[in-house]
């Protein structure tokens, strides 16, 4: 079984074994299913299920901090989604044994979302992207998410085809 498909199905038993807290409601979880994702190709189309978000951290000339978001078509948008893939990748294997970064652009009309969390502004992209590259590497990036703040729900894609 792939790594993060064993990772994913106890991420599932420990649900199934507790309660889980959405706002101020405890839900028991009855049933849940991993699926597996197989990519066979070196190019998919996924369309986001919650924006993709990728930014920099800057720093004026105070001190003081201030984030640049990036958007899709801008160099460093598919280059902070590579960055961040791959470090991912190596975090989760500890391994780098990927030769092929992963490019992306978009294929349809892409919304710019804005969202507020816990007081900031983060801004992501959605819509259907073309990707590609090494396919263990799109693999794991629809497993775990495209871009940032993964945790919070964002970058999360289904894969519509592979090309």
């Amino acid at each position: 079984m792939i790594a993060y498909l064993e990772f994913c199905q106890s991420f599932v038993n420990n649900i199934l074994n507790s309660k889980i807290k959405l706002g101020n409601n405890e839900l028991d979880v009855n049933e849940a299913t991993v699926i597996p994702i197989e990519v066979d190709k070196d190019e998919i189309l996924i369309e986001t299920l919650s924006p993709i978000v990728t930014y920099s951290i800057l720093f004026k000339h105070d001190g003081s901090k201030y984030t640049i978001y990036f958007k899709p078509g801008e160099k460093e948008f598919n280059s902070q989604i590579n960055l961040n893939l791959l470090n991912k990748y190596k975090a989760f294997y500890n391994k780098l044994d990927i030769e092929k970064e992963i490019k992306i652009k978009s294929f349809s009309k892409i919304r710019e979302n804005i969202i507020e969390y816990k007081g900031f502004l983060i801004k992501g992209y959605s819509g259907i992207f073309n990707i590609v590259g090494s396919k263990k590497l799109l693999e794991f990036g629809i497993a775990t998410g495209f871009g940032e703040k993964n945790s919070m729900g964002f970058g999360c894609v289904k894969l519509l085809k592979n090309k």
